[in-house]
C-alpha cells in the first residue's frame, strides 16, 4: 500500500521514520510545513518533518501533488491545512485522521485546554476517517488516559501525542492489510450515552481572563488550561488590571 502522510510535528516525524522503513507500506512522500518550526518548537525541542524527511530522502509534496499520485492511503498526524472532498477522492482508500481529543465528544480545535476547563477525569485521542465535517469521520481506533489534576495543557498536549503515535503503530500494518470501515460515531454516541460536540478556538481562548472574584479552583483550571510554551497564559483582571496565571507545582 502507498501511503502519503499529512503533517510537521514532533509526533508527525516519529511517524515518519518508523514509515520510512516499514514492510508493510510503502512511503510515497510527505505533505508538511516547510516554514520552519515556530518557537515554542525550538524551545521544547520538537522534531521537524520537513528536515527530518530531506535527510531521508523522502519526497517532500504540495497537497496537490499528493492529490496528484493518487495513492492508497493518506495518514493526517496534527496536519495544519483543511481537507476538502477532491483531497479526500485523490486516495483510494481516503485519509485517515489522528485527532487529538477523545471522540466524538470532542471534535475540532484546543480540546485539550477545554477538557482542564471542564474537569474532565479522561483525555486520549481517536483515529478516524476524514469527511468534510469536523472530526466527523468513522472512528477506527482510539486510546484514552485518565487525567491527572495537576495536567497543563502542555502535558496533555504531549502526552496525546504519545498516545497517538503509539495507536498508529499498534493498527495501521492491520489497517493496510485489511482496511476497515470503522464505526460511525452516531453509533458510538448511542452505545456509550454521549454526546458529540465541537469545540471552536475561539470559544475556548473567551475562557482565558478570569474575573478577580474567580474561585481558587477557577483559577487553578485557567492557569492549567493555557500554559502552552509560546502561547499567552491565563489571567486574572482585577480592576482591568490583568495578572498572569501559573500553575501551582504540586
Amino acid at each position: 500500500m502507498r501511503i502519503v502522510l499529512l503533517g510537521s510535528l514532533g509526533c508527525a516525524a516519529e511517524i515518519l521514520h518508523w514509515l520510512h522503513t516499514a514492510d508493510f507500506c510503502t512511503l510515497a512522500g510527505v505533505v508538511c510545513s516547510q516554514a520552519g518550526r515556530k518557537p515554542w518548537r525550538i524551545a521544547t525541542g520538537d522534531r521537524d518533518v520537513y528536515e527530518e524527511a530531506l535527510a531521508l530522502g523522502v519526497p517532500v509534496l504540495s497537497l496537490e501533488d499528493a492529490c496528484g499520485l493518487r495513492a492508497d492511503l493518506g495518514l493526517a498526524v496534527r496536519f495544519h491545512q483543511i481537507l476538502r472532498r477532491p483531497h479526500l477522492e485523490s486516495f483510494a482508500h481516503g485519509v485517515l485522521n489522528l485527532h487529538g481529543a477523545p471522540t466524538p465528544e470532542m471534535r475540532g480545535s484546543m480540546c485539550d485546554a477545554a477538557a482542564i476547563l471542564e474537569d474532565r477525569s479522561e483525555f486520549g485521542c481517536a483515529l478516524h476517517w476524514m469527511d468534510e465535517g469536523i472530526d466527523t469521520g468513522a472512528i477506527v481506533a482510539e486510546r484514552r488516559f485518565p487525567m491527572s489534576a495537576t495536567d497543563t495543557v502542555f502535558d496533555l498536549f504531549s502526552r496525546t501525542n504519545r498516545a497517538g503515535v503509539d495507536l498508529i503503530r499498534a493498527v495501521l500494518p492491520d489497517i493496510c492489510r485489511s482496511v476497515p470501515t470503522g464505526t460511525p460515531q452516531h453509533v458510538i454516541c448511542e452505545r456509550r450515552k454521549i454526546t458529540s460536540r465541537a469545540y471552536r478556538a475561539k470559544d475556548v481562548l473567551a475562557a482565558r481572563v478570569l474575573k478577580g472574584d474567580a474561585s481558587a479552583h477557577a483559577i487553578d483550571r485557567v492557569a492549567r488550561a493555557f500554559a502552552f510554551p509560546g502561547q499567552p497564559p491565563g489571567c486574572l483582571d482585577v480592576n482591568g488590571r490583568l495578572t498572569e496565571l501559573i500553575p501551582c507545582v504540586r
